[in-house]
């Protein structure tokens, strides 16, 4: 965005409007998860800084077993694997880093 604004500010106010800002595909926050639809919903945290991320997370909750363990998502989906402890912790982590994301764009664009 900050490259956006350098290269067109002086358009702002004449020939640029408005801009609208898209938080993800269909109104839907999520992280990109590829370049079709096979990867549909998935969980993208498997880069170097999300795993980072999420090894912090959990030892600074006491479970540092659990920074190294995504769960597996056909488990997760499949036998109500949301429902467990691990489940919980990592669901209260990815919703968090996403919130954490669209704040910062957000922030970015005003």
């Amino acid at each position: 965005m900050i490259a956006f604004t350098n290269r067109f500010k002086n358009f702002f106010g004449v020939v640029i409007q408005d801009v609208q800002i898209s938080l993800g595909p269909d109104g839907e926050l999520k992280f990109p998860s590829g370049q079709d639809d096979s990867m549909c919903g998935e969980f993208q945290c498997y880069d170097n800084y999300m795993c980072a991320s999420l090894q912090q997370f959990a030892s600074d909750r006491g479970v540092p077993e659990w920074g190294s363990s995504i769960p597996d998502e056909k488990e997760f989906l499949s036998n109500a694997g949301w429902k467990t402890e691990h489940g919980r912790f990592f669901l209260e982590w990815y919703s968090g880093i996403l919130v954490s994301h669209v704040e910062c764009i957000l922030r970015q664009a005003q």
